[in-house]
């Protein structure tokens, strides 16, 4: 980010995005690289004289160009990058600019403003002295008349104000997460909260699963901690070990709002999902243990697959050949000790229901039971092979 600003290109994307993931299920932002798609798509390097360059040219390249950190630290930033002292410490969007040759006609006023808010936040009471040394190149191309400068003046002098980082010119070249360690960046105003907040990523399971990129790192949230300022401050506290500002109550919504309209949304795997953490052990608990050999052994906490003679014996309304039966009450605290709590049966049932599942009712014994019923699991048909140890070969 620190060279992005040195070769006058503040504010570009850098890859990768996070220093750290949210857990070993996340990945990250992808990177859109060239070749993408085949040689022969318009996404390639060109050469000196603007043919496309194949694909192992181009790594070649690369290779060629490419430096390691230590060479990279080596060469250093360029010396002028903060313009000697006058911008030291100063939001990288006011140096960038300098190092582009100044703001130029329609944006110099709003130029002259944040480098206005500069000199109050480096000078206090002092600023004005040297504010007008900014109006001029490299800073802006052309100088500001001197009554639009006592205009601004004037303005900046009315209250505490703070950069125009959304603003023209300032939100093109604006980096962010840098100015929060400057000086006499961002990081101090008391409506900041002090971090940056990048991309959300909602995940599908049931409820949902947020994950937000904060300071480069991947914070995974339920969506009541994403509501509650106070509660996501926790969580920064736990994870990135940082303690946000907090801001105000519709601020925070704003934010939030803003997040949630370019929200990336990505599905997740069924077995991620408690629908689906259900159906597994579903077919464990059907298929994992012993089986009943005949209806009345459901009373015992057996599964029960029907046959063709058990449909014939019994009436085929209730018992068809090919489904498991189970015991209602069994399952549920089968899945009680599986640490999958808090389900009610309600909406167990209508788990089980989207899936062609039936209800039944048996006499067994005199016993009157609830038990359910769903297509067989496939199972095990051939015997696994067990591997010899060495010392049996």
């Amino acid at each position: 980010m620190e060279w992005a600003i040195a070769l006058g290109h503040s504010g570009v994307e850098v890859f990768p995005k996070q220093v750290r993931l949210a857990n070993q299920r996340d990945y990250g932002n992808w990177i859109n690289m060239p070749y993408f798609g085949g040689e022969h798509t318009h996404r390639y390097a060109i050469d000196d004289l603007g043919a496309p360059m194949p694909v192992d040219q181009f790594l070649d390249l690369a290779d060629t160009l490419a430096c390691s950190l230590s060479e990279l630290e080596d060469i250093g930033m360029p010396s002028d990058m903060t313009f000697g002292d006058v911008l030291s410490e100063a939001p990288p969007c006011l140096q960038c600019i300098a190092g582009k040759g100044g703001a130029g006609e329609g944006n110099r006023n709003k130029a002259m403003f944040n480098y206005g808010i500069y000199c109050r936040k480096r000078y206090g009471d002092q600023w004005e002295a040297h504010f007008d040394h900014y109006n001029q190149p490299p800073y802006v191309d052309t100088p500001l008349p001197s009554k639009e400068i006592q205009g601004l003046v004037k303005s900046i002098n009315r209250k505490a104000y703070e950069y125009t980082c959304n603003e023209s010119p300032i939100a093109q070249v604006c980096s962010r997460q840098i100015c929060l360690t400057r000086k006499f960046g961002i990081g101090q105003a008391e409506s900041d909260p002090g971090v940056v907040f990048g991309s959300l990523v909602k995940i599908t399971t049931s409820p949902p699963t947020w994950i937000w990129d904060v300071d480069g790192a991947r914070v995974e949230l339920t969506t009541e901690q994403l509501k509650d300022q106070g509660r996501f401050h926790t969580i920064a506290i736990e994870v990135l070990n940082k303690w946000p500002r907090l801001i105000k109550p519709n601020e925070w919504a704003t934010l939030i709002r803003q997040k949630l309209e370019s929200v990336e949304i990505i599905e997740a795997p069924p077995d991620a999902r408690p629908e689906g953490q259900m159906w597994a052990h579903l077919q464990n608990y059907t298929t994992g243990r012993a089986k009943a050999r005949n209806r009345d052994e459901l009373l015992v906490d057996k599964p029960w697959v029907a046959t063709r003679d058990d449909q014939d014996r019994y009436d085929s309304s209730q018992v068809v050949a090919g489904r498991v039966y189970f015991s209602a009450r069994h399952f549920k605290q089968y899945l009680e000790q599986q640490r999958m709590t808090g389900i009610s049966p309600k909406q167990l049932w209508a788990w089980l229901r989207a899936r062609d599942a039936n209800h039944h009712t048996f006499n067994i014994n005199g016993k009157t039971i609830n038990v359910w019923s769903v297509p067989a699991f496939g199972e095990q048909t051939e015997d696994l092979a067990v591997p010899r140890l060495a010392d049996d070969m």
